[in-house]
């Protein structure tokens, strides 16, 4: 029975007892040999090929949508994950939590999520460094209001103690002198501050630096006169530059008037002027004291005087506006003890 059923591709089914049965078939493997396929079981049902087409359907629909809600719950959590470390790190800021930083978050690689991320970090940290520049520089002008308002209660009380309008009088010329000091230091700090906004709106214009150079070295030929302090022009090129004439003028003043001042009687202030591929280099040098290694990079922060210019006159805010000038026209600036003594400053700005 076996051998004429099993050719002809049917199955034999035999129930040895009752409860379980015993299935015979006959296939042929992928190799090409035929086999008998033996199989047995306690139950007997035997489904239409329709019917198990369906049942294989329905399992592949429910493993699909098994398989999508896996994935779709994955992606929900890895986007959701960084929003709300974005949303916690916004409120900190909020609170006035300057430090917060997003950082690297799981899930985040080279996405939009992870680019908006490194933005939020970016802009915190300017945020943070502007405010710590602000409440430094308010320090500083308050520690240097505090003297000068104290001489001028001291000069206007002893005024005020004088017997006649001649005793009294050196007084107010002395209060005159302190207001004006006032005034000259709240002026820097004016355009100190409006250059620390940015400058919105500044007009350019085509600036010929060796033209500035001339004209500012003719314009403080007299305070360098007067200190007995020689000015020299070691090599000036004709190079033109985009830029504000009005701020790149007060910067090189700032420099001349801080390098007259240090300089010794019968020292010598050098200015270079040259192109260096596609900058223009101001390079000024005096013989002065020089400022200590360890206070180099302090010298741009305002209200900063080195320790052996502490009794010098002036309010730490000439370089400091320099350096600003300077940033804001897309140029560098560098400072350095020359060799054998004196400070050394160069100024790199674009050409135009």
């Amino acid at each position: 029975l076996l051998q004429a059923w099993l050719p002809s591709g049917q199955s034999i089914v035999l129930q040895p007892r009752k409860g379980f049965y015993v299935a015979f078939q006959q296939v042929t493997g992928a190799d090409g040999h035929t086999r008998q396929l033996l199989a047995m079981s306690r139950s007997h049902v035997r489904l239409r090929p329709q019917t198990r087409e369906k049942i294989y359907l329905a399992a592949q629909l429910l493993l699909s949508l098994l398989f999508i809600g896996v994935v779709g719950w994955w992606v929900a959590r890895s986007v959701a994950r960084p929003v709300q470390a974005l949303r916690r790190a916004t409120r900190r800021m909020a609170e006035g939590e300057l430090s917060t930083r997003v950082g690297r978050q799981r899930g985040l690689a080279h996405d939009e999520l992870a680019q908006l991320a490194g933005d939020f970090d970016l802009m915190a940290g300017r945020i943070e460094a502007l405010v710590a520049h602000d409440r430094a520089v308010l320090q500083d002008l308050s520690h240097e209001l505090r003297s000068p308002l104290a001489r001028l209660q001291l000069i206007i009380d002893l005024a005020r103690r004088s017997s006649d309008p001649s005793e009294a009088e050196p007084y107010f010329l002395q209060a005159e002198g302190e207001i004006a000091r006032l005034d000259h230091m709240l002026g820097e700090m004016l355009a100190l501050s409006r250059m620390e906004g940015g400058l919105p709106g500044m007009e350019r214009e085509r600036v010929d630096l060796a033209e500035l150079v001339h004209d500012a070295i003719e314009q403080f030929r007299i305070d360098a006169d007067a200190g007995r302090v020689e000015l020299k022009l070691a090599s000036v090129d004709s190079l033109v530059v985009s830029g504000n004439a009005m701020l790149l003028e007060r910067a090189l003043g700032n420099l001349l008037a801080n390098a007259i001042k240090f300089s010794p009687e019968g020292g010598q202030v050098e200015l270079t002027l040259r192109a260096e591929q596609r900058f223009a280099a101001l390079v000024l040098r005096d013989h002065g004291p020089g400022v200590p290694d360890d206070e180099l990079n302090l010298l741009f922060r305002p209200f900063f005087r080195g320790s052996n210019a502490a009794r010098a006159d002036g309010h730490g805010l000439g370089l400091a506006i320099v350096e600003r000038v300077v940033q804001v026209h897309g140029g560098t600036i560098e400072v350095r003890n020359g060799d054998g003594g004196g400070l050394e400053i160069r100024v790199g700005l674009p050409l135009a």
